[in-house]
């Protein structure tokens, strides 16, 4: 009984293995119809391909914000969705940096939409990666698991029925938990490269228009006020540093070592004043 368990598991297995096909080398087949009893052979036909797109556009606005604002209503009218959004401030202007997500067939669209709200276009670079061989392998291999998970769960039925060992009965389990799991795997990547083929990824930096470059010799009066009160303030930290760095550790030393010298400066006066004295006497 226990060698025909094991016969059977590894007969499953070893058909589910060989049915799937080699990874990065998928081929593509939709078979034709058959009418009546007259059968017409399998013809390959191309799959559409599917791309990953993705589009980097640096632009110059007028007004950041509110192209901002206007930016996020336009991506939710096309069915997509702002995926985030950084903001940073610079010499008082604001720049924002957003990562939008449109529906591929309204990448075209989305990119000359944004492009007409600004004044210059500073960067325009298009990423597309093709998935399709990915897909086709991971659907082939989904059809495998799911035929192997098929009957390991007839034959674990059938094993109950029958009353078999036990033994066997959990191998049979244990072999189909990892069958759902790996199927399990293989559905979130095929769900992930989907999604991102559905969805093209729009990467835009907006800069404001009134960052241009410095006028030389321009005065820039609340630069100047700002960068002096942060001179002062680290001027007074120096001062105060200093002071406390004198309190605690000069002044003792000073003491420990003035002392000594003091003390030794006046023998020293007193040796010297007595041997002067001495040959007169």
């Amino acid at each position: 009984m226990k060698s025909f368990l094991a016969f059977s598991l590894a007969l499953l297995l070893t058909t589910g293995c060989g049915a799937q096909p080699m990874s990065g080398q998928p081929s593509v087949m939709v078979a034709q119809a058959q009418s009546g009893s007259g059968g017409t052979s399998a013809a390959p036909i191309s799959a559409p391909r599917m791309l990953i797109q993705t589009v980097e556009l640096a632009l110059v606005v007028d007004e950041t914000e509110q192209t901002v604002q206007a930016i996020q209503d336009y991506t939710s009218s096309l069915g997509g969705y702002v995926e985030s959004v950084d903001a940073q401030r610079y010499d008082q202007l604001m720049h924002y940096t957003l990562t939008l997500k449109v529906p591929q067939e309204q990448l075209t669209a989305a990119v000359d939409h944004l492009k007409g709200l600004a004044k210059e276009v500073d960067r325009e670079h298009l990423t597309t990666e093709d998935v399709t061989d990915r897909v086709v392998d991971l659907e082939a291999r989904l059809k495998t698991l799911r035929a192997t998970e098929s009957e390991l769960q007839a034959l674990l039925a059938e094993s109950r029925e029958q009353k078999r060992d036990a033994e066997n009965i959990m191998a049979i389990y244990r072999e189909l938990t990892e069958i759902r799991t790996q199927v399990e795997q293989f559905q979130g990547q095929l769900a992930s490269l989907e999604q991102r083929v559905a969805f093209s990824t729009i990467q835009l930096t907006l800069r404001p228009s009134g960052l241009s470059a410095p006028v030389s010799g321009a005065w820039h009066i609340f630069e100047t006020v700002r960068t002096s009160v942060r001179l002062l303030i680290k001027s007074v930290q120096f001062l105060t540093d200093a002071l406390i760095f004198g309190g605690i550790v000069l002044t003792p030393l000073a003491i420990l070592l003035g002392v000594p010298l003091y003390l030794i400066h006046g023998l020293w006066r007193r040796f010297a004043g007595g041997t002067k004295k001495s040959p007169t006497a």
